[in-house]
């Protein structure tokens, strides 16, 4: 039975029926699906079978986190819950790398600054009185 499905599969995969592989001389033949080490056609043997460029995942979401996935795809502006998924992870890395470009920028910088000129610095009192008052900015806004 095998070897029959190896016949009928020979002209759709290019190959001429008389130097077609059988399903046990081809190890790793995309018909029998051996493992590629074990091919003894070279070209089986060299390439790598499993060119799958994606890993797949099964996660779990709130509630609420997963109404907002399917409202997304719902609502035509993604196609599937993987590209709202792959979407958010981009964001998360594009903020990651903003943060750390910002810490390694300026707050590197500052401490450096700090560090080789330590008067430099704002008296403690001043620091907390400063930030007293930026807090109570954001409480009369909201």
């Amino acid at each position: 039975m095998i070897r029959q499905l190896v016949e009928d599969e020979r002209p759709r995969l290019g190959i001429p029926f008389q130097q077609a592989p059988t399903c046990q001389e081809a190890a790793g033949c995309p018909v029998c699906h051996r493992r590629p080490s074990k091919c003894r056609i070279k070209s089986y043997a060299t390439k790598s079978l499993d060119m799958r460029s994606t890993l797949q995942f099964s996660i779990t979401l709130p509630n609420e986190m997963a109404e907002t996935v399917r409202a997304r795809v719902a609502s035509g502006e993604y196609a599937t819950e993987s590209e709202v998924i792959r979407e958010g992870l981009r964001a998360l890395i594009a903020r990651d790398q903003a943060v750390e470009a910002w810490l390694k920028t300026e707050v590197a910088n500052a401490y450096d600054a700090l560090k080789a000129a330590p008067g430099r610095a704002p008296p403690a009192s001043k620091v907390r009185a400063r930030l007293a008052a930026v807090h109570r900015q954001a409480v009369e806004k909201s």
